[in-house]
């Protein structure tokens, strides 16, 4: 089966090694919103929550989605990458966290509380929580606060481990308990359970939400938004076989694909173009570990074609 792809002079629409941000790419997770919601009303101040997943599942992609609006108009989505956040100053800690703040009120068009960076210069902590907590709760009317705090991993550790990094937790914890209506979705690398309670406290993230490799229908889903044509079934198989649905080795895949018909100017791609990919362009370990386990396998029940 062939499957014509989309105009070769389009720029490629797949993402390495970051978050998609473009809506037409970005496919599924509605059972992940479902449940973030759920959670968000099931109590007046609900948790801490978490989404879980190893690298390259698409933890920042979905964050960056609630960011942009997805739960609607009773919740103001604030993304923080905690990376971001300098463990060693705190007036920058705060003045780093008020503008990713500042940033996410912009961007759903929402007037808040303004903070100066002159102002955190004497007694940080007071002056952060007068003059730009305190009144950005005040101005949040009955809207929930959603706080998405991404790589959470950075300040895992131990008290005994790291003392700043846990002193700098203790302050994020005590800023999202001021208000009923802020709440806090962090994104964990690995399973709640396996990590050591004192290593995340003071926060007790009881509820937390494991995001899925994609179904085959949503990889099919994908290719069918980046190509023109109809994709045939066991071109789309043979992709989610190969990938194991894991969204990141699909965005790889199919950058790589894109850019191999680009730059041979194909107005149709084949099983033997996904065989030639991988084994001329891609070099090792740039796919996750199930690529490999697979690709053997595979490569013997789609033989290259042609002479």
């Amino acid at each position: 089966m062939l499957v014509k792809m989309r105009d070769t002079t389009l720029s490629n629409p797949f993402v390495i090694d970051g978050p998609v941000t473009n809506d037409e790419m970005f496919i599924g997770r509605g059972q992940g919103y479902d449940w973030l919601r759920d959670e968000i009303t099931a109590t007046s101040k609900p948790p801490p929550l978490a989404v879980e997943g190893p690298e390259g599942l698409g933890k920042t992609s979905f964050l960056q989605q609630i960011a942009s609006g997805r739960l609607g108009n009773s919740f103001i989505p604030i993304y923080l990458d905690i990376n971001e956040l300098p463990l060693n100053n705190l007036t920058e800690f705060l003045w780093t966290l008020a503008k990713f703040t500042m940033a996410g009120l912009e961007k759903q068009n929402i007037g808040g509380p303004i903070m100066e960076k002159r102002l955190l210069i004497l007694r940080p902590w007071q002056a952060f929580n007068h003059y730009f907590w305190h009144r950005l709760t005040a101005s949040s009317g009955d809207q929930t606060i959603l706080f998405l705090a991404d790589n959470f991993d950075s300040i895992v550790a131990d008290e005994f481990e790291n003392r700043t990094v846990n002193i700098y937790r203790h302050r994020l914890f005590e800023l999202f308990q001021t208000d009923h209506r802020i709440v806090v979705l962090f994104t964990l690398n690995g399973r709640i359970e396996a990590y050591d309670p004192q290593s995340l406290t003071p926060f007790d993230i009881a509820k937390s939400y494991r995001l899925p490799v994609f179904t085959l229908q949503e990889t099919n889903e994908l290719l069918l938004r980046a190509m023109s044509f109809p994709v045939f079934t066991d071109l789309s198989t043979f992709v989610h076989d190969l990938t194991g649905g894991h969204p990141g080795d699909l965005q790889r895949l199919c950058h790589a694909l894109h850019e191999y018909g680009r730059s041979r100017r194909l107005r149709q791609i084949t099983l033997a173009d996904v065989l030639a990919v991988l084994e001329s362009q891609l070099q090792p370990k740039v796919f996750h570990t199930a690529v490999y386990r697979r690709r053997d396998k595979l490569s013997l029940q789609y033989p290259r074609e042609g002479p």
